[in-house]
């Protein structure tokens, strides 16, 4: 019986409904589909044979209408399409602790927590590929109903089975009037609408100076006076180190472009001047050999212009320039991953007039209840808890989201006959040069982590306080294992060291696991 048939019989655990394990878009291949596939090319034969052709070719197109249905999805086919760009981009995706994997296919409930976060449309379809290959399992993500709004990625989102999210970011509005902001107290001026506007848990947001303070509403008094439950506060970016790097292009994509179309029609009229390959015939193949070698040389330009020396940029792994103080930028230091790298909190007082916008509070009940039933009949959700992408070489503090989801599903079913199995598995994308066509990826998979009842009964019984430190205590389990399976540096230029003594000492056509890096 096939692994993905066998997880959904076995992922119930005794509970109403079974254990649904989506199947994987890949060619899977089943005796019964064989047999209905050759049962209609030979009643075609016979039936026509028997001189009634219509009606062997209806029988015919029955049966394989009945093996699409069962083989064939939108899913399927998007995933598909996406997996073969995926193979065609990459040269090598590199697979890491896939032997801890194993425990995942008697069906339990999966969470996949993702790091770091790079690029918020290949890093999901990279995971969901080795996922698939290895478990045979669909991951659902977590996609912003703004996404879902949207007319090609909704469609793309919704095919793919993903669960829509309310952000509040997305829901930003600008409020009418002005403000004052002193300690947690807010005056409005000049006609605002507090009372409309604002209610308990919803976001006032100024931006001024360059900074955006914010900090959530905790009683609004009238539509003119509210008080907030913390001082506004800002992330503002520490000062950037000398040794700390951002990426930068050398040349724009339009020069580039001009560059490439210019050394194709000089390279073109060389070889027309030659007299080779210029028959009628053979100037598709003339225009495609001008059109590689002007491609190469454009890339030493751009090479030359990065560096300040010409080499041949197509031999290896390079990676593009930097330059340092950029203002905002993320800064890398060492640490235990608990602590904010980046930005550092500043309190505010705004005792002028200012504009403003606000956030509503957003109610994500139904969002959990749509995880926790989709977690209760084993499913696998995929998540970066890193709340965005960045290129910097260290973890990001992970959100709490993933410890709420995952103890809200567990505290529901704790207490019954058969309890809840939910493994959360740390996943480790690492990038060689991800900017470079068939390049290399590595993704390695932490140990699963199954979170002990006690903590989940700490958590369903305890107070508002004991229930903060159950999900600090979840989150430093996760954060650990996500560091144990994710190649950190202090700093940018130590990773391009690391990378380039790799290339150096790795044969080629082995792999390193993340022990031995």
């Amino acid at each position: 019986m096939p692994a993905g048939r066998r997880q959904e019989n076995d992922g119930g655990h005794g509970r109403k409904g079974k254990a649904k394990v989506l199947e994987v878009p890949q060619q899977v291949w089943r005796k019964y589909g064989f047999i209905m596939l050759w049962g209609a090319v030979g009643l075609d034969l016979i039936i026509s044979t028997a001189g009634y052709p219509m009606l062997g070719q209806a029988v015919s197109a029955m049966l394989v209408m009945f093996y699409l249905l069962d083989h064939v999805s939108v899913r399927r086919v998007v995933c598909s399409f996406w997996f073969a760009i995926i193979d065609l981009f990459f040269r090598e995706i590199s697979v890491g602790g896939d032997s801890k994997l194993e425990p995942l296919k008697d069906g339990r409930a999966v969470i996949f927590v993702c790091a770091p976060h790079v690029n918020q449309f290949l890093d999901p379809i990279v995971v969901m590929k080795v996922v698939a290959e290895q478990t045979r399992r669909h991951v659902s993500w977590m996609v912003a109903n703004k996404s879902m709004d949207r007319k090609f990625i909704g469609a793309f989102a919704r095919a793919m089975k993903g669960i829509p999210v309310d952000r509040p970011d997305d829901m930003e509005t600008s409020g009418p009037g002005f403000v004052t902001v002193e300690g947690t107290a807010v005056k409005g001026h000049g006609g605002t609408r507090f009372t409309k506007n604002f209610a308990k848990g919803a976001v006032l947001v100024i931006k001024k100076g360059g900074a955006k303070a914010t900090a959530k509403v905790a009683l609004v008094l009238s539509d003119t006076e509210m008080t907030m439950a913390s001082r506004m506060q800002s992330k503002a970016a520490k000062p950037v180190e000398a040794n700390r790097a951002g990426f930068n292009r050398a040349l724009s994509p339009a020069v580039t472009t001009i560059l490439v179309v210019v050394n194709t029609m000089v390279i073109f009229g060389l070889i027309s001047l030659k007299g080779w390959l210029v028959e009628s015939n053979q100037i598709a193949i003339a225009v495609s050999i001008a059109f590689c070698f002007a491609t190469l040389v454009t890339q030493l330009v751009y090479a030359f212009v990065r560096d300040g020396v010409p080499h041949s940029s197509m031999v290896g792994e390079y990676y593009r320039g930097y330059h340092d103080s950029i203002q905002g930028d993320k800064k890398a230091s060492p640490g235990d991953g608990t602590e904010d790298l980046s930005t550092c909190v500043v309190d505010h007082n705004f005792t002028e007039k200012c504009a403003y916008s606000y956030q509503p509070y957003v109610d994500q009940t139904k969002m959990f209840e749509k995880v926790h039933q989709h977690l209760e009949m084993g499913g696998t959700i995929g998540i970066f808890p890193e709340g965005g992408t960045h290129d910097g070489t260290q973890v990001l503090p992970l959100k709490w989201g993933v410890s709420v989801m995952l103890l809200g599903a567990l505290a529901k079913h704790i207490d019954t006959k058969h309890p809840l199995k939910v493994s959360v598995v740390p996943v480790g994308l690492n990038y060689f040069a991800p900017h470079k066509f068939r390049s290399t990826v590595s993704v390695d998979f932490g140990e699963p982590i199954d979170i002990p009842a006690e903590l989940v009964y700490r958590f369903r019984d305890g107070t508002k306080e004991e229930k903060n430190t159950v999900f600090t205590e979840i989150m430093g389990i996760i954060m650990t294992g996500v560091k144990s399976c994710t190649l950190q540096a202090k700093d940018m230029e130590t990773l391009h060291l690391f990378r380039a003594l790799r290339r150096i000492y790795v044969p080629r056509g082995t792999r390193l696991s993340l022990a031995d890096n």
